[in-house]
């Protein structure tokens, strides 16, 4: 294995459920440096025979009911040593008990001394089972704590409770088995006088809910996504690298028309005739050369919470025309945020980007919203299906995205993956059991950037169509986001991959290098990221995001 390289077992759930007689193959697999380890000398063994059996080939039969921890032990070769990895199995009888209906909390947002009211929900199940409920409270990174003789109908929310999350969990028991179900988590309690705190939604924008503000949950499962953290044989790949988000928060700058322009030749010039794509509020000072890169951009409207989207963006002299290619769909502020002008996957211009007074010296954690990346997508999940049909086009994108553009379909045809797990819009997260200080990162801002990518997660947004791995960053008239880190600490954001690998080894430049390598190489993808689990569901790692001020 290379020096600095690291490598773990992965299961592909953490807990399943099975029914009496179901059988389920285990799969095992390694995330770390593609091509270094491989899986050897697999073991496989039950804690409760009785209920499940395990064969040495990783076959689980249910046996009967109850619940049970599988262990898988692996040798990883050449030279990794021996891996652990366990899998709760939970088994129920044919007529277990199922919940119909979910338990609920009846106010999601409750406050001190007010009274609750506990559903228990609806079930089914032959015999008809017992229930029984328990309130929790919950706060955010923590173990769930039972509210001591909080388990009939009713409950009223006290001083103990504030700041921390409710949820009911029901227990549904009969002779073929026993079932528990959950309520969603509720709010922190306030108490009744407190005022709720509010963020700029120029600073941090879209709704708490929005995907950009959702942290990860404790539900969360992860399947290895094969991100190489070096390219061997490109010393020139960039590592790690900025993609420009242009960004004007200028509302009452002069209306400007936006021109339809070239994507390929120079960016500066309209196409004749003319075409008016879009009008927006652009200083007239402002200037953006032409370039090669995608450059979504977001332009404030004169309603203050309104972004005018287009791709890219380019402008000669002051006062000269301003030149785009594509107009994508407005986002507003208050919004899910989830819709933008990155071509590769029609996601946000502004959300996860990072902005201005971000990730600057003297933080304890990094900035506390999802990233965004453009990487290679040769990397990404091979679609399935004849090539070039609708069916295939589809297998090559998830939620939140809605498109895999033209250059992410050709680098697709040649994808590493065939599990489905990594496509354009995954969540790319580093597991919450990975324990950060233990990594060896070498820079304030890499182990800032790697508690981001554990607590938030990184989206896949834009086809780097190359050796790379770019997250997204601001610029436009207020300011350069990369100026602001080459300030700070001295060197640039991005490098080339031969930073480190030379006799400048022990420069800043190189461990920054060296740390984006380290936290690429522990990226896995989120499997259960979807609209009704952003984040994979559960109890965030983080609390929410307090809700934005009142909107104009």
């Amino acid at each position: 294995m290379p020096e600095g390289a690291s490598a773990r077992l992965l299961l592909g759930a953490t807990r399943v459920t099975m029914t009496t007689d179901e059988t389920l193959q285990l799969t095992a697999t390694v995330a770390g440096p593609a091509g270094s380890v491989t899986l050897a000398r697999m073991g496989y063994s039950s804690t409760a025979p009785l209920v499940v059996q395990v064969t040495p080939s990783g076959l689980l039969t249910a046996v009967g009911p109850g619940e049970a921890r599988v262990d898988v032990r692996a040798e990883l070769l050449p030279d990794g040593p021996e891996q652990e990895a366990s899998l709760t199995v939970e088994v129920r009888g044919a007529g277990a008990p199922a919940v119909l209906i979910e338990p609920a909390i009846d106010d999601t947002s409750p406050t001190v001394g007010q009274r609750l009211t506990l559903d228990r929900g609806q079930w089914s199940g032959q015999p008809t089972p017992t229930l029984s409920s328990q309130l929790l409270k919950v706060r955010a990174g923590a173990a769930p704590v039972e509210i001591s003789g909080a388990t009939q109908g009713t409950y009223t929310v006290t001083a103990a409770d504030v700041g921390q999350g409710l949820r009911l969990r029901v227990t549904a028991q009969s002779s073929s088995g026993v079932t528990v179900a959950e309520s969603e988590l509720t709010q922190p309690v306030k108490t009744a006088s407190a005022p709720a705190a509010t963020r700029d939604p120029l600073v941090q924008p879209f709704a708490s809910t929005s995907i950009w503000n959702q942290p990860i949950g404790d539900r969360a499962t992860y399947a290895d996504c094969s991100l190489p953290g070096t390219y061997p044989n490109n010393v020139w790949a960039v590592l790690p690298g900025a993609e420009v988000d242009v960004l004007i928060h200028r509302p009452t700058a002069p209306m400007t028309n936006v021109y339809q322009g070239p994507w390929s030749t120079d960016r500066t010039v309209p196409t004749q005739p003319l075409t008016v794509v879009t009008t927006a509020p652009i200083p007239t000072q402002f200037v953006w050369p032409s370039q090669s890169a995608n450059l979504a951009v977001a332009v404030l409207l004169a309603d203050g919470r309104t972004y005018r989207q287009f791709q890219p963006i380019a402008r000669a002299v002051p006062g000269g025309p301003v030149v785009t290619h594509a107009l994508y769909a407005d986002a507003d502020l208050w919004g899910d945020g989830i819709r933008g002008a990155h071509g590769g996957s029609a996601m946000s211009s502004v959300g996860g980007t990072l902005r201005l007074g971000e990730l600057r010296p003297g933080h304890a954690t990094g900035p506390r919203h999802a990233l965004k990346a453009t990487v290679d997508m040769k990397y990404a999940h091979r679609p399935r299906g004849t090539v070039g049909s609708a069916a295939w086009r589809q297998d090559a994108y998830v939620w939140p995205s809605n498109k895999a553009d033209s250059n992410s379909e050709i680098q697709a045809v040649y994808g590493v993956r065939v599990d489905g797990s990594f496509k354009m819009g995954s969540l790319l997260a580093i597991p919450r059991g990975v324990d950060l200080a233990a990594q060896g990162f070498e820079t304030s801002p890499g182990r800032n950037l790697a508690w981001t990518a554990q607590n938030y997660g990184i989206y896949v947004v834009d086809n780097a169509y190359d050796d790379a791995f770019l997250l997204a960053v601001e610029g436009g008239p207020d300011g350069a986001f990369l100026s602001q880190f080459q300030a700070d600490y001295g060197f640039s954001f991005a490098q080339r991959q031969q930073t480190g690998a030379t006799a400048s080894a022990a420069s800043p430049a190189s461990a920054w290098r060296r740390d984006l390598s380290r936290l690429i190489e522990l990226l896995a993808v989120v499997t259960n990221n979807s609209a009704s689990t952003i984040g994979g569901g559960g109890v965030p790692l983080q609390a929410p995001a307090p809700p934005l001020r009142p909107a104009p």
